[in-house]
């Protein structure tokens, strides 16, 4: 059968729509991100966005039934599949990181308003690791348990190949796990820290002595006329401020 007389595969089509609109998506929060100097946050969304742009390169090329007519991908499918590899590890480490800033942030044990060159290096280097160093030792054991170049299937295109043995989970199927298991930790020492926060916040202002409310709200000219006169309202509402 000829490739023009294949009919093209509608998950093909949905695919090339989804994966353009998703990439298109992610251009502004890219620029956000980078003018602010975030890398985890760039890292995310720039990993995305290139697994977006194979996905839609994939559609287009292997959208069709007509097996006999694809093109071997030679090259092409050599390349993505490693990136495969990376993102699939890049993606948890960026969480990762986002998440330990985040708790870090919330620390109000040893919070300082401006972080010092050692805490930046420190953030930097984590950041740097996940979002990149452990990604790239993971492409480089794909080598070791990679039975064959890579397969290819209609719609996605380029696959990955992997020995089903224990190498493969300890080399390159492990890590996803580990780091998103770090991953969901720091999450929730982010959600614990500011929930305690918030409490703290709530609890010592409204265990604020009502003589400190009224000579707040005496000294407030923006709440009547003149200064240092009593407001014009009742008293009990004081406590309301």
């Amino acid at each position: 059968m000829d490739s023009t007389e294949a009919p093209i595969y509608s998950m093909a089509v949905i695919s090339f729509a989804a994966s353009l609109s998703g990439f298109l998506l992610c251009i502004s929060p890219l620029i956000c991100q980078v003018s602010h100097r975030n890398l985890a946050a760039s890292c995310l969304i720039g990993y995305m966005m290139i697994s977006d742009a194979f996905y839609a390169l994939n559609a287009l090329i292997w959208s069709h039934g007509d097996v006999n007519s694809w093109w071997d991908g030679a090259g092409l499918c050599d390349i993505e599949v490693k990136i495969q590899i990376a993102t699939q590890i890049a993606l948890p480490g960026t969480l990762f990181c986002i998440f330990y800033t985040l708790a870090d942030v919330m620390n109000t044990d040893r919070a300082t308003l401006v972080p010092t060159r050692a805490e930046r290096l420190r953030k930097q280097a984590l950041e740097v690791t996940f979002c990149f160093v452990i990604p790239l030792v993971a492409m480089a054991l794909h080598f070791i348990c990679q039975p064959f170049r890579y397969g290819i299937l209609g719609v996605t295109g380029c696959a990955q190949s992997f020995d089903e043995s224990w190498v493969s989970f300890v080399l390159v199927y492990g890590w996803p796990p580990v780091i998103c298991l770090l991953a969901a930790v720091y999450c929730g020492e982010y959600k614990r820290r500011s929930s305690r926060n918030s409490s703290t916040n709530i609890t010592s202002h409204c265990r604020r002595p009502p003589d400190q409310i009224q000579d707040r709200v005496l000294s407030n000219p923006r709440l009547h006329g003149k200064p240092h006169e009593r407001p014009p309202f009742p008293a009990p509402l004081l406590a309301f401020l």
